[in-house]
């Protein structure tokens, strides 16, 4: 019984192993220099395609809430608080040394989201 046990564990450990080699092997892992000349913009400079990809960023220019909610998406963090995991990110160097932080745009994180089945009913007191 227990070398049953042990090799569908043991099994289920190598299918998972590869399906990480497989994931990681798309990886862009030099670092991505990007020049952000107008804030709000970063998503049409990096796009859905590479996002999840790029692990080294380096940004310059003017950044604001908006690129910050892209960059947090970028590394796999979720975007309110309630959310139990992010998505698949893989960000994981962040050069923000010649950036400049602007205010605008959108809220970056939000630990106060409506409840899901709430939206657009007035409570009455």
């Amino acid at each position: 019984m227990k070398y049953l046990v042990f090799t569908r564990v043991f099994f289920i450990l190598i299918l998972l192993s590869g399906n990480v080699y497989a994931v990681a092997d798309d990886l862009i892992t030099k670092q991505i220099v990007i020049n952000v000349k107008q804030a709000g913009t970063l998503s049409t400079h990096i796009g859905n395609s590479k996002k999840n990809k790029i692990t080294d960023l380096k940004l310059t220019g003017e950044l604001n809430g908006t690129d910050f909610l892209f960059i947090r998406e970028m590394a796999g963090a979720p975007s309110i608080a309630i959310e139990p995991i992010g998505n698949a990110g893989n960000l994981k160097h962040l050069d923000l040394s010649d950036a400049k932080i602007v205010s605008g745009g959108s809220s970056y994180f939000s630990s106060n989201p409506q409840p899901i089945g709430f939206s657009g009913i007035l409570l009455a007191k």
